[in-house]
């Protein structure tokens, strides 16, 4: 809960680790200035967040480059992650089972943007294929995916922001069912006592971005989503609050919910 100052203290646990100045997906507008977002080593040391305003979401050009860019990437290949270890192979395929039991789940969270401003909201996922994201006032934002497409939509000047669900790292975890292996390749799994995070790409498609989870254990919990898009650009996603299971109106994943 805020405090007087309208600042939101997020317990240590709930931070993931993000390099200073580093920025991401997804249809990205930006949220009002406050002082900078602090990242210790791993999960981070204590983060302070204000709940946030908004500024004008990132324009067409903007987001067409960084299909150019990907697919300028694409004519040179990444060369491929190291093989897993026994233990990272164990860990990933724990994960794998675990993340594949989450049909439905709840959640309030802090969006972290690019530029390391800050939105509060709350989060619906149902598999497969169906997020939304409700970004609190006085944000005018929702973003939602249905239908193999996310959209970013502003109610302040009732405009959209779109891409295919496909073209994002985020669409991994809104597949039917959740493969760590094949069309997707684990590139790396980290440790701190009690946390775990496993980072993938799209095997086919590396260039496309990444998406690293990020998980509380014991028991495993997710606890948050890091996704770096074809620019580099970083935008993070820490939950908490996770309530799992449930089934949701269809319409909920529609922007007249």
């Amino acid at each position: 809960m805020p405090d007087g100052r309208g600042i939101v203290a997020i317990p240590a646990s709930l931070v993931i680790p993000a390099k200073a100045g580093t920025q991401g997906w997804p249809p990205r507008p930006l949220a009002s200035p406050h002082r900078p977002v602090y990242d210790g080593e791993w999960f981070g040391l204590a983060v302070e967040a204000q709940a946030s305003k908004y500024s004008p979401p990132m324009n067409r050009r903007t987001l067409l480059a960084g299909g150019a860019l990907a697919a300028l990437a694409a004519c040179h290949p990444m060369p491929p992650p190291p093989p897993l270890n026994p233990a990272d192979s164990a860990d990933v395929h724990r994960i794998e089972a675990y993340l594949n039991t989450l049909r439905s789940l709840q959640a309030r969270f802090i969006q972290v943007w690019p530029d390391g401003r800050t939105t509060p909201g709350t989060a619906w996922l149902e598999r497969p294929g169906r997020l939304r994201l409700q970004y609190d006032p006085p944000s005018p934002l929702t973003l939602v995916a249905a239908n193999g497409v996310v959209r970013m939509h502003d109610a302040a000047n009732d405009s959209n922001t779109t891409m295919p669900v496909v073209s994002t790292p985020l669409g991994i975890l809104l597949a039917d069912t959740i493969s760590l292996s094949g069309p997707v390749t684990v590139t790396g799994v980290q440790r701190a006592p009690g946390q775990i995070q496993v980072s993938m790409v799209r095997t086919a498609t590396p260039a496309q971005g990444s998406l690293t989870l990020s998980f509380a254990e014991p028991p495993l919990t997710l606890r948050g989503v890091r996704i770096v898009d074809a620019e580099q650009q970083e935008t993070r996603l820490i939950l908490f609050d996770l309530r799992v299971g449930g089934h949701f109106q269809p319409s909920l994943f529609g922007l007249n919910a």
